[in-house]
């Protein structure tokens, strides 16, 4: 795993402690080529979040698979 993948895998980690946390959103968002290449290899998964209230909006992202997280943690 090269540095640009540990620090997407990074990214994904911090939105889901900070969700946890402090109740923000959880969803990674990226355009990024390399998410989608971490996708195919299990790291990450697509996933959605809607916020809701008088104009619900739907974040679109990505959130870390049990691989995903443990692999960041090893690579810590």
């Amino acid at each position: 795993m090269n540095q640009r993948e540990m620090k997407l895998l990074e990214k994904a980690f911090i939105a889901e402690f900070e969700e946890g946390a402090h109740g923000v959103i959880g969803v990674m968002q990226t355009k990024s080529k390399v998410a989608l290449k971490l996708v195919e290899e299990g790291y990450l998964i697509k996933d959605s979040q809607t916020i809701g209230g008088r104009f619900p909006v739907t974040v679109h992202g990505y959130r870390l698979t049990h691989l995903g997280r443990i692999t960041y943690c090893v690579g810590c």
